[in-house]
């Protein structure tokens, strides 16, 4: 068996798992905004007593630093939507930062 052709081989079924676990790690980051999102829809829903689709818009326009329920019964909501928000925000930071400095490092 050749040397060379094992490492090779080694060396792109690492690269691969690698990929396959990059792909995985963002799904998951959109799986928790979308989480978050619709909790927070819900809660509009049923704590402001809107329609349904409103209340997914508000929660998107809060995600988004766009614009917020003017409820006043929202405010404490709103806030630990944005905290949250910025979690999840933060979590996508760090996984662009290793991924893109993993690539300069040369591992």
């Amino acid at each position: 068996m050749d040397t060379h052709t094992t490492n090779s081989d080694a060396i792109r079924a690492k690269r691969y798992r690698q990929r396959q676990r990059n792909g995985r790690r963002v799904y998951q980051i959109v799986a928790n905004a979308t989480q978050a999102i619709l909790t927070f829809a819900i809660w509009y829903r049923f704590k402001l007593g809107v329609q349904p689709l409103l209340a997914l818009f508000k929660a998107m326009l809060v995600f988004g630093t766009v614009g917020y329920p003017e409820d006043k019964r929202a405010d404490y909501a709103v806030g630990f939507q944005i905290a949250v928000d910025f979690f999840v925000l933060a979590v996508f930071l760090v996984f662009i930062g290793n991924l893109l400095g993993r690539g300069r490092s040369g591992k």
